[in-house]
């Protein structure tokens, strides 16, 4: 019987970590004046967020209910330079959508919160990000 909601894939975190693009982050080391080494770990710390937003959302479908369900993991401000990372990942398109489709089933997709006011959006609050983040990788991460 087929569903609107598609299965979605929950990889184990090392998998997703051994994916490597160097075009990637060559190319952001060139349009940021970062080092190609720094750039690589920006890289896997922007691999690490893709995939805890694909663990939230997995988790709000099992676990939430009402309006929860509507609740996004999104990238914090504060977090600058993997969203920049990020936005250089999506420019090579066909390896990004590759990666997110053989990783976790679906593409994710970025959504500017300056496209949509935060009040319209039901954000977590950063008690319930921070809560979820230390629960699924410690609180080191």
């Amino acid at each position: 019987m087929p569903t609107d909601t598609p299965v979605l894939s929950d990889p184990a975190l090392s998998v997703v970590l051994r994916y490597r693009n160097e075009p990637v982050v060559c190319r952001f080391a060139k349009d940021y004046g970062m080092s190609v080494a720094a750039s690589r770990r920006l890289f896997v710390d922007m691999l690490r967020f893709l995939w805890i937003a694909n663990k939230h959302l997995i988790h709000a479908r099992n676990t939430a209910v009402g309006r929860d369900l509507e609740k996004t993991f999104d990238m914090l401000s504060i977090w600058y330079g993997l969203d920049e990372m990020w936005h250089t990942f999506m420019l090579f398109s066909l390896d990004y959508h590759a990666f997110c489709t053989a990783h976790f089933g679906r593409y994710i997709h970025h959504q500017p919160e300056a496209d949509t006011p935060r009040s319209a959006r039901r954000l977590l609050s950063l008690e319930e990000y921070l809560e979820f983040t230390y629960g699924t990788l410690g609180r080191a991460t």
